[in-house]
Protein backbone atom coordinates (compact mmCIF):
# COMPACT_ATOMS: atom_id res chain seq x y z
CA UNK A 1 0.00 0.00 0.00
CA UNK A 2 2.81 2.45 0.89
CA UNK A 3 4.53 1.67 -2.42
CA UNK A 4 1.34 2.59 -4.30
CA UNK A 5 1.10 5.95 -2.49
CA UNK A 6 4.75 6.68 -3.23
CA UNK A 7 4.26 5.81 -6.89
CA UNK A 8 1.37 8.27 -7.13
CA UNK A 9 3.56 11.05 -5.65
CA UNK A 10 6.24 10.53 -8.29
CA UNK A 11 6.08 12.20 -11.63
CA UNK A 12 8.58 12.49 -14.43
CA UNK A 13 10.00 15.78 -13.20
CA UNK A 14 10.80 14.34 -9.76
CA UNK A 15 12.81 11.41 -11.15
CA UNK A 16 16.55 11.72 -11.64
CA UNK A 17 18.15 11.10 -15.01
CA UNK A 18 21.40 9.49 -16.07
CA UNK A 19 24.18 11.99 -15.38
CA UNK A 20 22.39 13.80 -12.52
CA UNK A 21 24.51 14.44 -9.42
CA UNK A 22 22.80 12.98 -6.37
CA UNK A 23 23.37 12.11 -2.72
CA UNK A 24 22.19 9.15 -0.64
CA UNK A 25 22.94 7.74 2.79
CA UNK A 26 24.20 4.21 3.39
CA UNK A 27 25.06 2.93 6.87
CA UNK A 28 24.80 6.51 8.19
CA UNK A 29 27.42 7.73 5.70
CA UNK A 30 26.42 10.24 3.05
CA UNK A 31 27.59 9.34 -0.45
CA UNK A 32 27.76 11.68 -3.45
CA UNK A 33 27.64 10.32 -6.94
CA UNK A 34 26.22 10.37 -10.43
CA UNK A 35 23.21 8.42 -11.70
CA UNK A 36 24.72 5.79 -13.96
CA UNK A 37 21.60 3.70 -14.65
CA UNK A 38 17.92 4.49 -14.06
CA UNK A 39 15.55 1.53 -13.56
CA UNK A 40 11.96 2.77 -13.88
CA UNK A 41 10.57 -0.69 -13.05
CA UNK A 42 12.13 -0.89 -9.58
CA UNK A 43 13.53 -4.00 -7.90
CA UNK A 44 12.16 -7.44 -6.99
CA UNK A 45 11.39 -6.25 -3.45
CA UNK A 46 9.80 -2.96 -4.59
CA UNK A 47 8.62 -3.48 -8.16
CA UNK A 48 6.80 -0.16 -8.63
CA UNK A 49 9.42 2.09 -7.03
CA UNK A 50 12.20 3.26 -9.39
CA UNK A 51 15.80 2.61 -8.43
CA UNK A 52 19.19 3.86 -9.54
CA UNK A 53 22.70 2.57 -9.98
CA UNK A 54 24.90 5.38 -8.67
CA UNK A 55 28.59 5.77 -9.43
CA UNK A 56 30.59 7.17 -6.51
CA UNK A 57 33.82 8.07 -8.26
CA UNK A 58 35.99 8.82 -5.21
CA UNK A 59 35.37 5.21 -4.04
CA UNK A 60 35.49 3.75 -7.56
CA UNK A 61 32.22 2.03 -6.62
CA UNK A 62 28.89 1.49 -8.35
CA UNK A 63 26.02 1.21 -5.85
CA UNK A 64 23.22 -0.80 -7.43
CA UNK A 65 19.46 -0.70 -6.90
CA UNK A 66 19.41 2.39 -4.67
CA UNK A 67 15.68 3.09 -4.15
CA UNK A 68 14.13 6.37 -5.29
CA UNK A 69 13.23 7.37 -1.74
CA UNK A 70 16.87 7.18 -0.57
CA UNK A 71 18.15 9.59 -3.24
CA UNK A 72 18.09 13.38 -3.35
CA UNK A 73 19.51 16.04 -5.66
CA UNK A 74 23.03 17.23 -4.84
Amino acid sequence: MADERQTKKMNESSLYKVGDEVVFTLNEIQKEGVVFIFDANGTFERPRIPSYDILVENENMLYKHVPYDMVSKK
